[in-house]
């Protein structure tokens, strides 16, 4: 469920919260019921949309890779005009994730994730055909955590159709 409002001069305001409940046909042990709850505030301008977003999350399981609470802040730019044919958007986040057991039984602390992430996109909408441009991106992510086997340095890139209607 989410509810966007309008609060003058460009700036606009979404609250959403959700409900999620999965029953896995493998293994019952990880199903899992998951709350969140996030708010978004935009910042709209003749140059561009500048984005806060903040988001909490509570997912119970019997699963000790399930189990846990997150929280991210998210911060985005998108350009509002082209920029030599092409709508670059930037965004970063960080997020915090704090399981509620220990990776393994024979492990004492309960496993804490931070990552960072930095995402560049390119929208190209000068080549749209029927309605859709190609986006290309890239991404970086850096997640440390109290345990090394779940640490992780990684860059992607990432390929797709955008709607330009």
């Amino acid at each position: 469920l989410s509810y966007a409002r309008d609060l003058g001069q460009g700036i606009s305001a979404t609250l959403r919260g959700g409900l999620e409940q999965e029953w896995r046909h493998d293994i019952a042990l990880r199903d899992a019921f998951t709350r969140d709850l996030g708010l978004t505030v935009s910042r709209r301008s003749a140059h561009g949309i500048l984005s806060l977003d903040l988001a909490l999350a509570d997912t119970d399981s019997d699963a000790r890779s399930i189990a846990r609470e997150t929280a991210r802040v998210s911060l985005g730019y998108q350009w509002a005009r082209p920029v030599k044919g092409m709508v670059p958007r930037l965004s970063l986040s960080y997020q915090a994730v704090a399981f509620d057991q220990a990776p393994a039984a024979f492990w004492v602390d309960p496993r804490e994730d931070r990552e960072w992430r930095l995402g560049v996109d390119v929208l190209l909408p000068e080549l749209d055909y029927m309605g859709f441009a190609p986006e290309v991106g890239i991404g970086l992510r850096d997640r440390s955590s109290n345990y090394s086997l779940y640490e992780l340095r990684a860059t992607d890139l990432r390929i797709g159709l955008k709607s330009v209607f």
